[in-house]
């Protein structure tokens, strides 16, 4: 849906003019949401959309959210203050693409109980997760992905599941694309008719239901999990943020541009002393001063012009050495350790030491989630036992009832036929 700068404007405005009016609320709004609602239009476009274009509505939501996040500490979250244990687990985590280029926020619905994890420090998780997706994204919507493969009617916490849609909801505008629901088993249908209830009509038809046979409609291909019939071997690891934006600027520096202009006369000199730092004369003419760059779609670029200002015909001298190879070998001897073995130590070591971490943790992983399933099969057991018994208790009281009944009707007809006798 567009949304009209001027219906922008017409809703910052209403928004200060509320605040103005009636006075910041207690707790006070956060200076950076404050600051969003100044700066960023894109922020405040989400709201209208979410509402229809409905401004009364988009303030009225804008303020709540403000209001939240100032009492729940939302811009205080970080990696340092959630729990360590929930953020190694695989219960929630970001994974791939949808179909529609969209980022997913995996659900991992067999790792979690309910009861068994502290509700206000997983409600803390998942707001940390959609903070970061927030400013990984820049805003842009999620795909929710449901992972219902091996669960069961423990592993349904209707609690969690109405938080995160109330998150959507309320405080999260405009922010999903899809709900994928991979291999929901049929026991859990009647559980999901009722969060089918707490969502809006207009997100019902986000939902998808998908298996391993369709997936692929839903879900980028190269995205698709092992344990989800594809071929990526993906094992979650907790990454910080920190980390995790310096390798997605080391590995994407296409979307960074550099334009260079024909080269400018060729007028002056290069310095004749090239060891010195502070040099007078200059190699290279670089303009502008300032790098800004610039945001179109999902795209940042910036444009630096580099002049040759180097004379024609100069000649540049490059200081180097020659030195014998002899001289850049490298050899390290531990002592007491002749040198085979020195060799062999250090040929087997770095594989063998990261390999087996690898393995050591693929083999935990694998028992937690055989751990996990043994004791949703067990409790499974116990209640279809349970169920058992109650069916036999009632059938057996029934033939009781019947017999007795049958019995009583017989000693009637017999009586009946001696009264005739007599």
């Amino acid at each position: 849906m567009e949304v009209q700068t001027e219906l922008i404007t017409e809703f910052r405005e209403k928004f200060f003019k509320k605040l103005v009016d009636e006075g910041p609320p207690d707790p006070k709004f956060h200076p950076v949401d404050i600051a969003k609602i100044k700066d960023n239009n894109h922020w405040l476009q989400r709201f209208l959309e979410h509402n229809e274009n409905n401004v009364q509505e988009a303030l009225n939501m804008l303020w709540e959210t403000c209001c939240w996040r100032s009492k729940f500490g939302t811009n205080e979250i970080t990696e340092e203050n959630v729990m360590k244990e929930y953020l190694n687990s695989e219960l929630c985590f970001i994974h791939g693409k949808d179909r529609d280029g969209k980022t997913m926020f995996i659900i991992r619905c067999k790792l979690h109980t309910k009861g068994s994890k502290d509700f206000s420090q997983l409600q803390k998780l998942v707001v940390y997760w959609f903070e970061r997706l927030e400013r990984q994204t820049n805003g842009n919507q999620i795909s929710l992905f449901f992972d219902m493969s091996d669960t069961g009617i423990l592993n349904m916490d209707m609690e969690f599941i109405k938080y995160l849609i109330n998150l959507c909801k309320n405080y999260y505008p405009n922010f999903l694309n899809y709900i994928i629901i991979f291999e929901m088993p049929w026991i859990l249908n009647t559980g999901f008719k009722i969060i089918k209830s707490w969502l809006p009509p207009k997100a019902i038809p986000k939902i998808k239901f998908v298996q391993k046979n369709n997936i692929h409609e839903f879900v980028e291909p190269n995205d698709i999990l092992t344990c989800w019939g594809g071929s990526n071997e993906y094992v979650f690891k907790f990454v910080s943020e920190a980390q995790n934006n310096d390798a997605t600027m080391n590995g994407k520096f296409d979307n960074k541009k550099v334009h260079f202009t024909e080269a400018s006369p060729l007028t002056e000199q290069s310095p004749s002393n090239f060891g010195e730092q502070a040099i007078e004369e200059q190699l290279l003419s670089v303009e502008p001063d300032a790098l800004i760059f610039n945001k179109t779609g999902n795209e940042i670029s910036g444009t630096i012009t580099l002049k040759n200002v180097i004379s024609t015909g100069h000649n540049t001298n490059i200081l180097y050495s020659e030195k014998p190879a002899e001289e850049h070998k490298l050899r390290c001897c531990d002592g007491g350790i002749t040198s085979s073995e020195s060799s062999k130590l250090h040929s087997t070591s770095g594989i063998s030491e990261s390999g087996q971490i690898d393995i050591l943790s693929r083999k935990i992983t694998h028992l937690k989630d055989s751990h996990t399933k043994l004791y949703n099969d067990v409790a499974f057991l116990k209640y279809l036992s349970f169920f058992s018994m109650t069916v036999t208790i009632i059938m057996a009281i029934l033939v009781i009832y019947i017999l007795k009944i049958d019995i009583k009707n017989t000693m009637d007809q017999q009586a009946c036929h001696i009264h005739h006798g007599i």
